[in-house]
């Protein structure tokens, strides 16, 4: 790849190719503040280092590693920007092939479909945040496949399955470990397993509406749920068994 226009026509390619088999696809993209703490973090750890290249369709990144391509906030900031307006256009061009597509950038979502009022705008600083008002404004009646390397996104999915689609299925893993993790199944897992969580487990994660409470910043609240979860033996039990689905597929056959 020579261009930033090559990156995205690969980037496109891969998004195209992962859902072939699905009827509408939603594509969520990260966002980059220079006030968040992971970037405060990650500002620390690089000592303020950092090449800001202004991403468009000429800019050259053959000679560039992709770590230092994406060193700068403001690059990262603006390549998932650049992107969504690749897939939008992609959404609306005649290439298409009836796919129903929204994708979410920094603070709103677009696509070739009616974007649900949800999803319009939101004040959303973590992507997992975002697949979550993704998954909830997803019709009961639907088949849901949630894609993410983060296993919190997991934890997330079991706690709101209530308010989703009956199969929902949690995406996980690289190359020939990659499989499909049914939500549905973890629960009765959980229930079975770990009869006194449910009710535990349920009061302590937080809530998120449907569609009334879009805007709401969770972070803050995820983090202090995180302190009381590591002083209680039952929830530190029912995450160490989520991690080992994740981890290891033929555990479900095994429990169930």
């Amino acid at each position: 790849m020579k261009t930033c226009q090559d990156f995205a026509d690969s980037f496109l390619a891969i998004i195209c190719n992962v859902a072939a088999n699905y009827d509408e696809v939603r594509l969520v993209l990260d966002r980059y503040m220079k006030i968040s703490l992971k970037e405060q973090m990650r500002t620390k750890r690089t000592k303020g280092k950092s090449t800001y290249y202004h991403v468009k369709d000429t800019t050259l990144t053959q000679n560039i590693s992709l770590n230092d391509f994406l060193s700068d906030i403001r690059t990262k900031a603006q390549l998932t920007e650049y992107l969504a307006d690749k897939f939008v256009r992609h959404s609306r061009s005649s290439n298409n092939r009836l796919k129903k597509f929204m994708v979410t950038s920094v603070t709103q979502t677009k696509g070739n479909v009616d974007i649900p009022d949800s999803l319009l705008t939101h004040s959303q600083e973590e992507a997992d945040m975002l697949l979550i008002l993704h998954a909830i404004s997803v019709p009961h009646e639907a088949e849901l496949v949630v894609s993410s390397p983060d296993t919190d996104v997991l934890l997330l999915l079991v706690h709101l399955y209530p308010h989703l689609p009956v199969s929902t299925v949690f995406f996980a893993g690289k190359g020939r470990l990659k499989r499909n993790i049914s939500v549905c199944n973890i629960c009765r897992i959980l229930v079975r397993t770990i009869p006194c969580l449910s009710p535990k487990l349920a009061y302590e994660i937080p809530h998120l509406s449907p569609s009334r409470r879009p805007s709401v910043c969770l972070s803050v609240r995820i983090r202090s749920t995180y302190r009381k979860i590591r002083n209680d033996p039952y929830l530190v039990k029912s995450l160490n068994l989520l991690v080992k689905i994740a981890r290891e597929g033929p555990l479900l056959s095994k429990l169930l």
